[in-house]
């Protein structure tokens, strides 16, 4: 026979973003990057206008000269950074847009490579040095 199974209801749904929307700083700066190649430009251009993204959202803002902590739960806060605090810089390179993170942080970090970030916290430029732990000497 049959085998009973109890009935399963879903209460309750939540979704929730982050509170930045970052498209269009995200589109300003692929548009900045390909001004030379108008052909390149063109269709990144398109593909933005097809892909119906009208949004994209960050817990860290873009702001002149850097990304903007506005809430240091996540993976600000597991770096250490507080509200407040602006990073600018991961090995040298300039940070304009949340994705930069992935590219100049995570990916070297995976990689066993320090990466060195500076910025400013308290109005006071700072530097914070990240290691992956599993690559330090036991």
């Amino acid at each position: 026979g049959a085998t009973d199974m109890p009935d399963v209801f879903i209460n309750r749904i939540a979704t929730s973003n982050p509170p930045h929307d970052v498209h269009e700083p995200f589109l300003r700066f692929g548009q900045h990057m390909l001004r030379a190649d108008h052909r390149r430009l063109a269709l990144f251009n398109r593909m933005a206008d097809r892909s119906a993204i009208t949004h994209r959202y960050s817990f860290v803002q873009p702001d002149p000269g850097g990304l903007l902590v506005r809430d240091q739960s996540g993976f600000a806060g597991m770096m250490g950074l507080r509200n407040g605090d602006r990073v600018e810089r991961a090995n040298g390179v300039a940070l304009a847009l949340p994705e930069d993170i992935a590219a100049t942080v995570l990916k070297p970090l995976t990689r066993s490579q320090a990466v060195w970030v500076s910025g400013i916290r308290d109005g006071k430029p700072q530097q914070w040095l990240y290691l992956n732990a599993g690559a330090c000497p036991a």
